[in-house]
């Protein structure tokens, strides 16, 4: 059985993956984020190799991570990940969305998660 931290990461690989690449940087920003998880890096390498080949549905990840009471804050990284280049894509709003149905988080609450990271990575950009 996967640990919840990896559970997080699968999604987050979904994430930064929602393009169709998994560029270098963001395999390195998963790896750093995976470290924070307390995943070693032989185990996050496995993961991220593992979910680029076989794509968990988001639903499954959300369901997985509902029982431990982190799914609010999981989704909310999702959504910073998402982020990162300054706006959410369809396919990475998808597969949150997503996400959020498994983890039992109704569609107006993940909206304003969603809208409170928006706010936050404006925030953010602000600050350069």
């Amino acid at each position: 059985m996967e640990s919840v931290g990896e559970v997080v990461l699968r999604l987050l690989v979904r994430v930064a993956g929602a393009d169709g690449i998994l560029g270098a940087g963001e395999s390195e920003m998963l790896l750093r984020v995976a470290g924070t998880l307390g995943l070693p890096e032989d185990s996050a390498r496995r993961v991220i190799e593992d979910e680029v080949a076989s794509a968990s549905e988001p639903e499954s990840l959300g369901s997985r991570v509902a029982p431990t009471g982190h799914a609010r804050s999981v989704l909310a990284l999702g959504y910073t990940m998402a982020l990162a280049d300054g706006e959410i894509a369809d396919r990475e709003r998808a597969l949150l969305d997503g996400f959020a149905r498994g983890a039992g988080i109704s569609a107006a609450d993940a909206a304003a998660i969603r809208a409170e990271m928006a706010r936050a990575a404006d925030d953010t950009d602000d600050g350069d």
